[in-house]
């Protein structure tokens, strides 16, 4: 079953969903920091109940 991920930068606007086979946090997280929040000083990333809550989900990717 394919897993949905989305993330909405505020006063954007507008939010980008990802549809996964597999449990992406790292490579979201990336994209999130390099490229709508590429310009920010700091970020501050709120989750919701997943496995992602774990920092092995970073060291898996990377």
């Amino acid at each position: 079953m394919p897993l949905k991920r989305g993330s909405r930068p505020p006063c954007s606007g507008s939010r980008r969903v990802q549809v996964e086979d597999r449990l992406t946090f790292a490579r979201v997280e990336t994209r999130l920091l390099d490229e709508d929040c590429a310009q920010a000083e700091r970020v501050t990333v709120v989750l919701d109940n997943l496995s992602a809550h774990q920092p092995a989900a970073f060291y898996e990717r990377f």
